[in-house]
Order: structure tokens, then C-alpha cells, then sequence
């Protein structure tokens, strides 16, 4: 069990790219094709390839909420560091498979991914800091 909750579904594809968003409100979810069940840190790790790219204030915002406003403790910011880290493999992986020729691009958002965690020495990415700035 995860030090935030027990194991539960996950849609395991959770990013703005999978919202829809109707009269500037949340009106669905879209692509539930890899979804499973696990910790539920793991479905935050999409966060920093892919939302916090878009959205900084999303990506702050969805932590936040999970935790009802609060700020999360040591032990979400090792699991989701090290999920995050798991990973940027699987994405080269995926992105030759699925549409090879944006294969640079991703390497583009792991190098982000990268940098925002200090080659991971760093567990909390610069970009959740940025919402004191």
C-alpha cells in the first residue's frame, strides 16, 4: 500500500491532452485503454513529461487538490520522483512505436524532466516551486 492511500484504479493516462473541456468546464476523461490498478502516486508521473509543460498551474493544482490544498510530504515526492524517472525509458520506447518521428520531441521533454529534477538528485521538480514566484 502507498504511503497516500491504498491502491485503487488508475487511468494510468491522466494529462490535459485527455481532458475534455466543454463551456470552460471539465465535461470528461477520454482514453482509458491503459488503464489498471496501482499506487495512486503513479498516476501523477504524466505530470511532469506532459502537463506541467502545458500547465504549471494545472500541474500545481492537481497535486494540490489531491491533497485537499495541502502541501504533499517527503514520501509523494520519492515515489513520484522515482515513477517519474521509470518512466522516461518506457517513453523512448513508446514514442518509436507509436509515432517514431516525434521521437525527438520527446527526448526533448525528458531532457525538461531531466533538468527539473536536478538528473533526479532533486525529488519535488522546480516547476511545483514556481508557484511561490
Amino acid at each position: 500500500m502507498s504511503p497516500c492511500g491504498p491502491d485503487g484504479f488508475q487511468h494510468d493516462d491522466f494529462h490535459p491532452g485527455n481532458l475534455v473541456i466543454k463551456d470552460d468546464k471539465l465535461a470528461g476523461v477520454i482514453d482509458f485503454n491503459r488503464f489498471d490498478q496501482g499506487d495512486p502516486v503513479h498516476e501523477f508521473l504524466k505530470l511532469g513529461l506532459f502537463a506541467s509543460e502545458t500547465s504549471i498551474p494545472y500541474s500545481i493544482g492537481q497535486i494540490q487538490s489531491y491533497f485537499d490544498g495541502n502541501e504533499p510530504d517527503e514520501q509523494f515526492w520519492r515515489l513520484y520522483s522515482l515513477y517519474t524517472a521509470m518512466a522516461l525509458v518506457s517513453s523512448v520506447v513508446w514514442i518509436q512505436q507509436v509515432k517514431p518521428e516525434e521521437t525527438n520531441d520527446m527526448m526533448d521533454k525528458i531532457e525538461r524532466v531531466r533538468e527539473d529534477h536536478d538528473d533526479f538528485r532533486r525529488f519535488v521538480p522546480r516547476w511545483y516551486n514556481l508557484k511561490n514566484q
